[in-house]
């Protein structure tokens, strides 16, 4: 069912309170949930894929359980979800590349595994959403930039889209929404903007457009579509959610009682109940909350309804998608109506810190929370002990490491317009070269943690073995979240 604010009319402002949070009470916690589904009787499903487990809430708010099997398919980083009235919970089960549902008795009621194909990558199903009359579901592949329409009739499927800029192209679709007209809506995120397709596929106009002013779109998660078919949008990096008609005009930026824009904390997936609350999963506040919208009359402080915003001057994307201190009026150093310009400096730029990291790595490109945030790796923040010479090419940031001193975009190969490999490290690491630049002391031998050229792996010491010295082929990524999100109020 789709619902809205009920007191919707033409024109207003909307205005947002929060009433309810839902919050794991066990250890471990939430950890960067992307996903909330809610039945009709009120049960309430969130998707936390970083612990590869579904938690169940109760209308009330209370935690009942955390699902982490369906049938026999253990969940692997499941992202998106769905809930079908009649059928029960739509299961993005990403890390095992398919979709489950969960019938309301608890049991497997379909699995549905796309094949791999001729696509680079295997799929990655992020999101599902179902057709309105149920036989059909529209799958997200994020890694191959398309969707998948499959029957539940007769198992045909097909594909929709591929990757790029023009109608009907995408770049790193994410989650998806259907409104009352079967259309499918779907975050298309590297391009800032909702692409929109018809009920058989056909590429309809998008919504929002690529930017930071009002009615543009920085890096689009979540999106959900209420009873008049109107369009909600969050923005991840924005920490917004705004309000488009269906033709794409902006109605307005959800509010606060202060009628200034409610700021989420890194708002991922939207959804609506029976009783027309929104449901808003705030990423870095590892939780849920739930919203009362009311639709104000008009005021001086609305946005304009009646045009399309155009997509943001002056740089062109494939900088400022990374570098958002670029882009206007940011690199005057000026605010928009939505956020203030990020901090930025020569030692370290906007683009090089851990909130445009999260950006990216928080499933919506790549699904690395737990390897890069979470998993055992370099330390930011961390200066290096006093005997230890980092080299110039590797920068520190105030004497510390941060993510620039082994990442950069502009190092290390070509970009070709692949997002989800562009992040290279800042010199060649085969034979260890980029480690042994900081880690001279473990070039003595395998007693100081250097495994050794043509030796068999049975001849290592077995206290190195037991200490699983040599469990990465990989340095470890730098995984702990500077000030996230701390240039926007």
């Amino acid at each position: 069912m789709f619902v809205g604010p009920s007191d919707a009319r033409a024109g207003g402002q909307f205005v947002a309170e929060v009433t309810l949070e839902f919050v794991h009470p066990e250890d471990p916690g939430f950890r960067m949930p992307t996903d909330v589904a809610v039945a009709p009787d009120g049960t309430v499903f969130v998707a936390d894929g970083s612990h590869n487990r579904i938690s169940r809430f109760d209308a009330a708010g209370v935690w009942r359980e955390d699902i982490r099997a369906v049938g026999d398919h253990v969940l692997a980083s499941p992202v998106g979800l769905d809930y079908h009235a009649d059928a029960g919970l739509w299961i993005a089960d990403s890390g095992n590349h398919q979709a489950l549902l969960l019938t309301p008795a608890g049991a497997l009621g379909r699995k549905i595994v796309p094949l791999h194909g001729t696509s680079h990558f295997p799929p990655d199903i992020t999101d599902v959403v179902t057709t309105s009359d149920g036989t059909a579901v529209w799958l997200v592949d994020n890694d191959n930039n398309h969707l998948i329409r499959w029957n539940l009739i007769d198992e045909s499927h097909l594909q929709i889209g591929e990757q790029g800029e023009s109608l009907g192209s995408m770049q790193h679709p994410f989650l998806i929404a259907r409104n009352a007209e079967d259309d499918v809506l779907v975050t298309d995120v590297i391009n800032g903007r909702v692409s929109v397709f018809s009920g058989t596929g056909s590429p309809r106009p998008s919504v929002g457009a690529y930017g930071i002013e009002p009615g543009q779109l920085y890096r689009p998660k979540g999106v959900a579509c209420d009873t008049e078919n109107n369009v909600w949008v969050s923005d991840g990096t924005l920490n917004v959610i705004q309000v488009f008609s269906k033709d794409g005009s902006l109605l307005d930026v959800l509010r606060g009682s202060d009628g200034k824009p409610m700021k989420f904390e890194f708002p991922m997936g939207i959804t609506f109940d029976g009783q027309g609350r929104v449901y808003v999963v705030e990423l870095l506040a590892d939780r849920v909350v739930r919203l009362e919208v009311k639709q104000t009359r008009p005021s001086t402080g609305s946005f304009p309804q009646s045009k399309r915003t155009k997509i943001v001057g002056g740089q062109a994307r494939s900088c400022t998608v990374c570098h958002i201190e670029w882009i206007e009026p940011f690199s005057r150093g000026v605010a928009t109506a939505l956020a203030d310009s990020p901090p930025s400096t020569d030692e370290q730029p906007a683009a090089s810190r851990g909130e445009m990291c999260l950006s990216c790595h928080d499933a919506s490109v790549v699904d690395s929370r737990h390897r890069v945030w979470d998993a055992h790796g370099h330390r930011t923040g961390v200066a290096p002990p006093s005997e230890m010479k980092v080299p110039a090419q590797l920068p520190l940031v105030n004497g510390e490491i941060a993510c620039r001193t082994c990442h950069s975009a502009h190092a290390g190969g070509a970009f070709m317009s692949d997002f989800r490999t562009a992040v290279f490290l800042r010199m060649p690491n085969q034979a260890s070269e980029l480690c042994i630049s900081c880690h001279q002391d473990k070039t003595r031998g395998p007693e100081f943690g250097t495994h050794p050229v043509g030796g068999m792996p049975w001849v290592l010491p077995r206290s190195l073995v037991a200490a699983g010295a040599f469990g990465r082929s990989s340095p470890g990524h730098g995984n702990r979240l500077e000030s996230a999100l701390s240039f926007l109020p």
